[in-house]
C-alpha cells in the first residue's frame, strides 16, 4: 500500500515515484492511499513524499525533514521522493 499528503494535486515527484515502484512487481497491483492519518501511515508498506523520515530499509521515502540532505554519488542537488525511489 501507499500513501499521499498532497490533496488534490499530485506533485510530479510523487507521482514519478509510485510510477516506479510500480514498475516492480512486488507493488505493481499496490492500492494508493492518500492521507495524513498517522494510525493509516504506520499500516502502509510504503510511504513515499510523507511520513517525515527517509529509511530505504523501511521502504520510508521522504525528503521534507529539516536535516535532509541525500544525493547521488558525487552530487550536490538533495533528491525529490522520486530520486530516493529509484536510488
Amino acid at each position: 500500500m501507499f500513501t499521499k499528503i498532497h490533496f488534490f494535486i499530485y506533485k510530479s515527484d510523487e507521482a514519478l515515484a509510485v510510477y516506479l515502484l510500480r514498475q516492480t512487481k512486488e507493488f505493481k497491483e499496490a492500492q494508493l492511499v492518500r492521507s495524513r492519518d498517522p494510525n493509516l501511515l504506520s499500516k502502509c508498506d510504503v510511504l513515499v513524499d510523507v511520513g517525515g523520515e527517509f529509511d530505504p530499509d523501511r521502504l520510508r521515502f521522504d525528503h521534507h525533514q529539516k536535516d535532509f540532505s541525500e544525493s547521488f554519488i558525487g552530487g550536490d542537488i538533495k533528491l525529490s521522493s522520486a530520486g530516493l525511489v529509484y536510488k
